[in-house]
């Protein structure tokens, strides 16, 4: 309703004005407005975990750290902007350069979908909005930032220096991950946690920062959903597998190490 009554109150005068006026109230209802930008990076072990076996997922050979998921604009007003410019095409050759970073560092867990459309489908979800920001105005400033991010926020070497380490043997209270990362970064970032049928503990799955528009860290908004379970489980990188006869899913050799097989 909201919507008609505003696009009826730009009537059908055919001028200029009218029709910059309706387009500009278009462009906030669709995109939002961006007040501030968030960095996320996922726990490779727990991206496949619990996922669809319609879909199949594992963790590519050589990731053994934290990996990005995106980039993404926020904003703190309405809905936060998302497919901005949908005309938008995405080119790998502009940043065909950053391919060997992007696979290490950004790499996708779907067998059946190329590494290059995981990054099409965050370039037009997410950085065709993040282009009101020069510095993010185009495929390889958006990428490239993105990367520098990665690099400058080691969460692997923040935890380890928190003596917070991968492990099957122990759980660790998510309060001591929250306090370590925040006295890190000096601001409240969010801490994200999945439930999984196979494990008794929710699992330490994603960390998320917030920025603001000259990408300097703030406290990611309130309103923002993060893990509320008392203690996680943050699963190893690479579970043991020499002891067994024929190949088990990562589940099946976390569950025999905690005694079930």
């Amino acid at each position: 309703m909201l919507l008609n009554l505003k696009l009826n109150n730009c009537g059908i005068k055919q001028t200029l004005i009218t029709t910059i006026i309706c387009a500009s109230f278009l462009v906030k209802i669709l995109h939002g407005d961006t007040d501030f930008f968030l960095f996320a990076q996922q726990w490779s072990p727990t991206v496949c975990i619990d996922v669809s076996k319609m879909i199949v997922c594992q963790m590519p050979p050589g990731v053994d750290c934290w990996t990005i998921h995106g980039l993404w604009p926020g904003s703190l007003k309405q809905p936060s902007p998302r497919f901005c410019h949908t005309n938008s095409s995405f080119d790998l050759e502009k940043i065909q350069h950053l391919v060997p970073d992007l696979e290490k560092e950004w790499p996708s867990f779907f067998v059946e979908r190329k590494e290059s459309n995981f990054w099409k489908y965050e370039w037009k979800k997410h950085g065709t909005c993040a282009v009101v920001l020069s510095s993010l105005n185009s495929q390889e400033l958006y990428f490239t930032k993105t990367l520098e991010l990665k690099k400058q926020y080691d969460l692997l070497k923040i935890l380890k220096e928190n003596d917070i380490f991968p492990s099957t043997e122990k759980y660790y209270m998510l309060d001591n991950i929250k306090n370590a990362l925040n006295s890190h970064f000096k601001v409240h970032v969010l801490v994200k946690c999945k439930n999984a049928k196979d494990f008794d503990h929710p699992l330490l799955s994603s960390v998320r920062i917030c920025m603001d528009m000259n990408f300097t860290l703030i406290d990611c908004p309130a309103s923002l959903k993060e893990c509320k379970a008392d203690s996680v489980l943050y699963l190893p990188v690479k579970p043991d597998e020499k002891k067994f006869s024929q190949p088990l899913t990562y589940v099946q050799v976390m569950l025999h190490k905690y005694g079930e097989y």
